[in-house]
C-alpha cells in the first residue's frame, strides 16, 4: 500500500470511528437503558420548592421503543397483615406508588420525549401522551422536566436520573 493509500485508509477509519462515537451520543442512543431516580423537585405557584415524596424510582427505555417508570414513597406505612391490608393501608400503598409503561418517541431537535401511556396505576391516565423536556449531564445523568399542564398547582417538576450500571 502506498503512503497516500495508507493515509486515505487511516482518514476513512477516523471518520468511521467519529460517526460511531457521534451516533452513541445522540439522544435516542443516550436515553436507552435503566435509570435510578436521584431527585424529584417541584416548584409551587407561590415560588417555594419541595421534594416529591416518591423519592425511589426507576425509569427504563428499551431499544424496542418501550418505556416503564415506577416511583415509590419509601416511607409508606407497612401493613400489619402482609396479605390483608386494612382500607387505610391499601389506600396509602396506592397513593404512595406510581407506575406507568408504554411506548416513547424522542424529538431531539426540540429536546423532548413523549411517553405514550398504555398501563398506569391510575386508570384515568391510560392513553395520555406525557411530554418531558430532556437534557443530559454527560452520558450518565438525565434530567426530565414535566410539562406543567400535567401538574396542577405545580409550576415545574424536575426529575434527575442517574444511569444504572449493569450488574456484574
Amino acid at each position: 500500500m502506498t503512503k497516500c493509500g495508507a493515509l486515505a485508509a487511516g482518514l476513512l477509519m477516523l471518520v468511521a470511528l467519529e460517526s460511531v462515537a457521534h451516533a452513541q451520543t445522540e439522544p435516542a442512543q443516550l436515553v436507552r437503558g435503566t435509570w435510578r431516580l436521584v431527585s424529584w423537585t417541584e416548584r409551587l405557584v407561590d415560588g417555594s420548592t419541595r421534594p416529591n415524596a416518591q423519592t425511589v424510582g426507576y425509569l427504563i427505555y428499551t431499544d424496542a421503543g418501550r418505556m416503564c417508570a415506577m416511583f415509590m414513597d419509601p416511607n409508606r406505612p407497612k401493613w400489619n397483615e402482609p396479605r390483608a391490608p386494612t382500607g387505610t393501608e391499601a389506600l396509602s400503598a396506592i397513593s404512595g406508588m406510581t407506575s406507568y409503561c408504554g411506548t416513547y418517541e424522542i424529538n431531539p431537535r426540540d429536546g423532548f420525549i413523549i411517553h405514550h401511556v398504555e398501563i398506569e396505576t391510575r386508570p384515568n391516565l391510560v392513553g395520555l401522551a406525557r411530554r418531558r423536556l430532556f437534557s443530559f449531564e454527560g452520558n450518565d445523568r438525565l434530567i426530565l422536566r414535566v410539562d406543567p399542564s400535567e401538574t396542577p398547582g405545580i409550576v415545574s417538576a424536575t426529575l434527575v436520573w442517574e444511569r444504572v450500571q449493569p450488574v456484574r
